[in-house]
């Protein structure tokens, strides 16, 4: 069943199964574990692609510390913080 989610709705339960969203120009790359990402949650994702972008993009760290991501190399997708 597909639920209309908020985009920081969306973003915190993609970012509990473990998927990261990341902006590249007005492109939404998705990072998820094998058979994480279902039909309904791409779905969902186009559906309020432009509210991602504009909350990714304005949530984006102005500068990286130099102590780095704890996650992979990336700061979390949900508040943008490089450290937990």
């Amino acid at each position: 069943m597909f639920v209309v989610r908020t985009a920081a709705e969306l973003v915190e339960e993609l970012h509990t199964k473990g998927i990261r969203l990341q902006v590249q120009g007005e492109h939404i790359l998705v990072d998820a574990p094998k058979h994480a990402l279902t039909d309904e949650l791409r779905a969902a994702i186009r559906q309020v692609k432009t509210a991602l972008l504009t909350l990714l993009t304005a949530s984006a760290p102005a500068a990286v510390s130099s102590t780095g991501p704890l996650t992979q190399g990336y700061p979390c997708v949900v508040c943008r913080q490089i450290s937990r």
